[in-house]
């Protein structure tokens, strides 16, 4: 009986940057036979074929009866000629078996990225791929498209391609549920509102990014006749776009995931979509941007490199789903009304970086934030943290490099979960601060002591070995001149107890030296009774002392001297 070294059916198969034979997919070949069945996903990414012997034999789907996924994205052909056309062919075109079944028709999704296509050949149509429902064929050469006869296509990508809206000819009466067409118009005059409703008419999900035509573009209102069913997402990121206002549009109402990022907005009004789980607004000049402030579905903020000092009707939001916040590079002054709602326990990211915040207040950001492990403050302007501040119960990550910080209250972090802690931009910088440091640095003590716990944690901590031994030495008298002067003196609970210490071994002391001052000065008949005694000569006692062990062989006796007091009454005293 012949066993198969591999599992005769599979879900799916990757085999991404191998060279094959072109007859390696034939029935003649080995290769394969440990693999009946592949019920999934077949991805041959990035792979090489050798075309130059004679392409004979089965296309992919005569091997692989069953996959539904095919990825050829990347795929290379090594041949004297440069025909793209035959070598997809030879992979996809299946001849008609003769029971009239053509392999291939189960065929779900389909990825032809970066092929070189010019075209889609005419053998590629509806009648051969009759379940196609997602066609990717970006980065290819395609300036002209007829998809109308697929009848199941859903989604089809055309990005990266040098192709004009007018010349793809898409089905009529048809809703797709993704278009993509980034970067297929650059240089050109472009009318992106009529764009908009053109493709509004065809799809929910719309992504027309980094179409930079040479005109600025308005987007203030325009007529959308479909109604949406399902969730609409709208990417229109570098396309030239000065103002944008779809608070008219009220189909637009239930955006989910806006894209707007490296445009010239100003403001950016939504206050009317309540339904908006994801919005990218960064890398403009946005000095004011309005949400809705009855409530929220966000999950994702990223509003980062604008003008913002402060986020209209953001800290009236209930964001129990937000996950990330990057508002890195703005002109945000004060966190205590930005944050105040702020309770979602999903949220893992805060990145407040280059900003102009100044003080850290207490419980800002508190225990209930029980997913955050990652909080960027670096290059602000800190110079005060009070105590309590971080006490996010998981957070891992804490960077606050190029701040001026001067004022840190003791416990101001929970640092039993910190993996990376950055207060210092290098190794120097550390070196100078803890020379010249006093011992209520806060800072510096709370960071030597999770240091001692977690610094094997810290990236870059490859340094010179004359910076290290300074370093070494410094935190060596640091540690030392910490562990007296921990106990502050201005915090009265530590006061309380180290005076009850001190006390208490006081008075210990005290009974001790009492003790022995009696006992030497009226021989206690207590310990008189605890001594043993060993004959000498016959006529006087002593105590025993520590040459007693080398007479332990002996019996222990009381020798009473019957001439002697208190036995002789006659003796006088």
């Amino acid at each position: 009986m012949k066993y198969n070294t591999i599992s005769s059916t599979l879900r799916d198969l990757i085999l991404r940057n191998n060279i094959y034979d072109t007859n390696v997919f034939s029935h003649s070949s080995r290769l394969f036979d440990g693999v009946r069945t592949i019920t999934g996903k077949l991805d041959l990414q990035y792979s090489r074929f050798n075309m130059n012997r004679q392409v004979e034999g089965n296309c992919l789907f005569d091997l692989f009866k069953s996959i539904t996924i095919l990825d050829l994205s990347f795929v290379q052909f090594d041949s004297v000629s440069n025909d793209i056309d035959n070598y997809i062919s030879h992979l996809l075109k299946c001849k008609t078996q003769p029971n009239k079944v053509r392999h291939g028709e189960q065929i779900i999704s389909l990825y032809l990225r970066q092929l070189n296509l010019d075209y889609l050949p005419e053998w590629f149509n509806n009648e051969r791929f009759p379940n196609l429902k997602e066609l990717d064929l970006s980065f290819n050469n395609i300036n002209l498209i007829d998809i109308q006869t697929f009848t199941t296509l859903t989604s089809i990508s055309l990005a990266y391609n040098p192709i004009e809206f007018e010349k793809i000819t898409f089905r009529k009466n048809h809703i797709y549920e993704s278009i993509n067409l980034r970067s297929t118009t650059q240089n050109r005059i472009l009318n992106l509102q009529n764009q908009l409703e053109s493709l509004f008419k065809l799809a929910t999900n719309i992504d027309y990014s980094e179409n930079n035509g040479i005109i600025s573009n308005n987007i203030t209102k325009f007529s959308i006749d479909i109604d949406f069913s399902n969730e609409i997402s709208l990417n229109l990121s570098k396309t030239n776009i000065y103002s944008f206002d779809i608070q008219d549009i009220s189909k637009l109402d239930d955006l989910n995931r806006l894209d707007i990022s490296f445009n010239y907005l100003i403001e950016l009004n939504l206050q009317k979509q309540t339904k908006l789980t994801y919005l990218d607004c960064s890398n403009q000049f946005i000095k004011t941007l309005l949400l809705n402030k009855d409530y929220s579905n966000l999950i994702e903020l990223k509003c980062s490199n604008n003008s913002l000092k402060i986020l209209e009707n953001f800290s009236f939001l209930n964001h129990k789903n937000l996950k990330l916040i990057d508002l890195s590079f703005n002109s945000i002054g004060s966190l205590e009304n930005l944050f105040s709602n702020l309770n979602s326990q999903y949220l893992h990211t805060i990145n407040l970086k280059s900003n102009l915040i100044k003080q850290i207040t207490t419980n800002l950001f508190h225990k209930k934030l029980i997913s955050l492990y990652y909080v960027d403050l670096s290059s602000n302007k800190i110079n005060l943290i009070q105590k309590y501040s971080f006490q996010s119960p998981n957070l891992q990550i804490l960077d606050l490099t190029n701040n001026p910080l001067k004022y840190i209250e003791m416990k101001f972090l929970f640092t039993s979960s910190l993996h990376l802690f950055y207060i210092i931009n290098n190794t120097q910088e550390l070196i100078d601060r803890c020379a010249h440091s006093t011992s209520n640095d806060n800072l510096l003590l709370t960071y030597i002591t999770w240091f001692e716990q977690n610094g094997t944690y810290m990236k870059n901590t490859q340094v010179e070995k004359s910076q290290q031994i300074r370093f070494d030495k410094c935190l060596r008298r640091y540690i030392s001149r910490s562990k007296v002067k921990w106990i502050k003196i201005n915090n009265i609970y530590h006061v309380k107890h180290l005076s009850f210490y001190v006390t208490t071994a006081a008075i210990t002391i005290g009974i001790i030296l009492g003790v022995i001052y009696l006992y030497r000065t009226n021989k206690m008949a207590f310990f008189t009774n605890l001594q043993r005694y060993r004959p000498l000569d016959g006529h006087s006692l002593v105590e025993n002392t520590d040459d007693i062990s080398h007479h332990e062989h002996e019996d222990d006796e009381i020798i009473m001297n019957l001439n002697e007091v208190p036995f002789n009454k006659n003796i006088q005293s």
